[in-house]
């Protein structure tokens, strides 16, 4: 390490880089300065090339790196991630005992911050390896609303166990047609700033409710500060397939954002905590996203909690997801972002709030297939208009009963397919076939009590649909689909 680190040590003598990116290479000098007094050839090596003007700098740097610290200030440090990076590396070959514990504590933070925010870049990047060559990935997560009065403590409990590093500020544009073309194929395309870096991404549904298909690109930062997607960073086949299909055509080919009339149609404005979590069958990426859905004069609060398989098994995801919700009260959205900011966009184009979109099961499609593709279909079938529907009552848009009823249906008509189907009985436990009829009994409790449209009435059925049991049914499917 330290030798890499010897060239950077010559540029610095001899030319002046810009201030960020001096400051980040003084501050991995100062680390291995302070980390390493004493230990052998490389360090002489090190010392031996730094010249008196360079040394005094990395001086004066620590000693407002102390100063900030003792006054609680934020760390001066861009790019406090790279210090961790390296440190880390340092950290095996030198004695970091002599550091002081307030420099030692925050040194540590940077290291911790340098393995959040490249957790989710290295899960994308080993699921790439692991792709065929040129092909999206598939991003397997859970995503769940955080009840209001729980924001504070699931935020702190993911900052926590992130050694309370700084939150990493995001900001993206989310782009589709005037007619939501791309939003009606369960698609969506953002540009987004994360941190210091520019990224486009392109998602679309996967093979059940945990499955994402999702292609990251990086993109420049706009020169004229107006976001806009460069369609030809998307070079998979696969992906410039589906965005063929959302226009009507077999690959969108050399098509510009303009010819397709892709315009930015909402935005995401949020800070997001981050840790990483182990798991007997795997890691797995916890995130809590705080912040807001803009689609031109309105906004929606944005409160998530994101789990994220790292490696490992897709079980890891739902045993993490348990906790959360056992702990507080979290509840199962399938809904996206994306899905969102289209219903806000929506309601911001007509003057009126978008309409409850009540999902119909369609578990009957899934009976032409035999063995275990028509279970993980009909499971996965259940658990998207289950859901589906339950997020659109939670939120009580206006016709949720209409949502209340499909959600009914979806559970009746899964009971009916179990009984008429044995492997799909057997994928259901006792305790799972148990909580399907009690759902069922409180649906149709409150079915009878719709017609009242009373806040009462309206505010048991949030409640059910926000309840602990309601989303651990949910999470019992989704284990079921991928045993």
């Amino acid at each position: 390490m330290v030798r890499d680190l010897l060239p950077l040590v010559g540029a610095l003598a001899d030319v002046r880089p810009e201030r960020h990116q001096a400051q980040a290479v003084e501050g991995c000098l100062a680390v291995e300065h302070i980390a390493s007094p004493s230990h052998g050839l490389e360090h002489v090596e090190l010392t031996a090339q730094v010249n008196p003007v360079l040394e005094g700098h990395l001086a004066g740097l620590l000693g407002d790196v102390d100063a900030r610290l003792q006054h609680r200030l934020v760390h001066p440090l861009p790019r406090p991630e790279l210090v961790g990076l390296l440190f880390e590396i340092v950290q095996k070959t030198h004695d970091v005992s002599r550091l002081s514990p307030l420099l030692g504590a925050r040194i540590t933070q940077c290291v911790q911050l340098q393995r959040c925010r490249m957790s989710k870049k290295s899960a994308r990047r080993m699921q790439a390896q692991a792709s065929p060559h040129n092909a999206p990935m598939q991003e397997i997560e859970l995503k769940f609303q955080i009840p209001p009065d729980r924001i504070e403590a699931v935020r702190s409990a993911v900052a926590q166990a992130a050694a309370n590093i700084a939150p990493l500020g995001l900001q993206a544009a989310y782009f589709d047609t005037p007619e939501s073309l791309l939003a009606q194929h369960r698609m969506a395309l953002r540009v987004r700033r994360e941190g210091p870096d520019w990224v486009q991404t392109f998602k679309a549904a996967g093979r059940d409710a945990m499955t994402r298909v999702e292609d990251n690109q990086p993109a420049r930062a706009p020169l004229d500060g107006r976001l806009k997607p460069d369609l030809s960073l998307h070079t998979a086949p696969a992906v410039r397939q589906a965005l063929g299909r959302a226009f009507g055509m077999p690959d969108i080919g050399a098509s510009t954002a303009a010819d397709l009339n892709l315009q930015a149609v909402y935005e995401t404005r949020f800070d997001r905590w981050t840790s990483r979590q182990a798991h007997p069958l795997g890691q797995v990426i916890v995130c809590v996203d705080v912040g807001s859905v803009v689609a031109g004069d309105l906004s929606e609060p944005l409160n998530e909690l994101e789990i994220e398989l790292a490696d490992g098994q897709a079980v890891a995801v739902i045993d993490t997801a348990r906790q959360w919700v056992d702990q507080h009260g979290v509840w199962l959205d399938i809904q996206s972002k994306a899905y969102r900011g289209t219903r806000l966009a929506q309601a911001a184009r007509t003057g009126q709030p978008a309409p409850a979109a009540p999902v119909s099961h369609a578990l009957a499609d899934t009976l032409a297939d035999d063995g275990r593709l028509q279970l993980r279909k009909t499971l996965s079938a259940a658990v998207d208009a289950a859901a589906g529907n339950w997020s659109e009552v939670a939120a009580a848009r206006p016709g949720w009963p209409q949502a209340l009823t499909a959600w009914h249906d979806t559970l009746a008509h899964l009971l009916v397919l179990a009984e008429q189907h044995t492997s799909l009985r057997e994928a259901l436990t006792d305790t799972t076939w148990q909580a399907t009829q009690t759902l069922l009994d409180e649906l149709a409790r409150l079915q009878a009590r719709v017609t009242e449209l009373t806040t009462d009435a309206e505010l048991q059925a949030q409640r059910l649909a926000r309840a602990p049991g309601t989303t651990h049914w949910g999470l019992d499917l989704l284990t079921a689909l991928r045993r």
